[in-house]
This record gives C-alpha cells, sequence and structure tokens, in this order.
C-alpha cells in the first residue's frame, strides 16, 4: 500500500542516520550455531545522559561555564536569544531521553538498564548474548559492573550460571590509565 511505502522509507531512512547494526542479521552463520566462541572487547564507558557542561562548551562557552540554577535559567533564555542553539539543545536532549526510554522499556536489556545507565554495562549484556553458551568472552569495564546496584542482576546472572571465570579489579593510583 502507498502508506506503508512511505513508513518502510522512512524507517531505512532513520536505520541509515543512526547505523543501526543488528547483530543476528549481520552474522547469521554464527548465530545458527548458537553464537560467537570468544568475544573480545573494550566497551565504551559513558553514562547515557545529555551532559550540559560537555554539549554548550564547543557552541556557548558562557553557558558552559554557569552551574545550577544559573545554567538553567541561560538555557531556558536561548529560546528567544538563540533560537537555532536551543533547538539543537532539546533535540539532542531528546534524543537522549528516547534513547534511555527505549534501552528502559524495550526488554532488550533486561539485566542492566536500570538506574543511571551506562554503555559498559549495556555492552556486558550484548557480549553475554553474543557468545554461544559453550563461548568465553573477555573485556575490560570499571568493577562497577560487579558491584553497582545497577548491575548486580547481570552480576548475579553470571555468577548464577557459571559464566564468571575471573574478575580481575585494580585501581589507578599511580595514573597508568
Amino acid at each position: 500500500s502507498p502508506g506503508s511505502r512511505g513508513v518502510n522509507a522512512l524507517a531505512r531512512l532513520i536505520a541509515e542516520r543512526n547505523r543501526f547494526f543488528h547483530w543476528r542479521l549481520e552474522f547469521p552463520e554464527v548465530f545458527a550455531k548458537g553464537g560467537f566462541d570468544c568475544v573480545l572487547g573494550n566497551p565504551p564507558w559513558e553514562v547515557s545522559q545529555l551532559g550540559e557542561e560537555e554539549f554548550f562548551a564547543s557552541r556557548s562557552s558562557h553557558v558552559a561555564t554557569l552551574s545550577g540554577d544559573r545554567r538553567k535559567q541561560a538555557i531556558a533564555k536561548l529560546e528567544t536569544d538563540d533560537p537555532i542553539l536551543w533547538r539543537d539543545y532539546c533535540e539532542t536532549k531528546r534524543v537522549y531521553e528516547a534513547t534511555n526510554t527505549f534501552l528502559r522499556e524495550s526488554s532488550r536489556f533486561p539485566l542492566t538498564a536500570k538506574g543511571k545507565l551506562n554503555t559498559y554495562a549495556l555492552f556486558a549484556e550484548t557480549i553475554l548474548e553474543l557468545t554461544r553458551t559453550e563461548g568465553r568472552a573477555g573485556f575490560i569495564v570499571p568493577s562497577g559492573i560487579a558491584t553497582d546496584d545497577s548491575t548486580k542482576a547481570y552480576f548475579a546472572h553470571i555468577t548464577s550460571k557459571g559464566k564468571l571465570v575471573s574478575l580481575f579489579d585494580f585501581e589507578n593510583s599511580k595514573g597508568i590509565f
């Protein structure tokens, strides 16, 4: 139907713009055998929320240097003082909010989409799903993977299912990393 062609075209446009990646579609032969034998990684460690200081650092150093209520007031004034920057800020904020809603409510990350979302935990859960039952995974993440309240379901899962072989934790007191 004409309406579905429009929806399909929009879906393709959104997929191209966001560069979606679907593991099972990209590697069907691997998942036909249960997943990867070995997965190694160093996922990004980013909190999934809009950092106003970061956002405005390159766009409006004045707003970036303000704090608390003063920054909130300056951001609100952008609607009339700099509508282009205001729209950019609102769109970026909307993308973060929509992404977080998806991550929490899609059932894609039942073990790690809790509390303040961090990409390392979401990647850890993805690695768990990519690795076949008899396979092994190794990845570098903060020790919060074992200690944070937001990752306790994930850690309980990997320990109760015998998935955890070893965990190395160290403090970077000498600033090597």
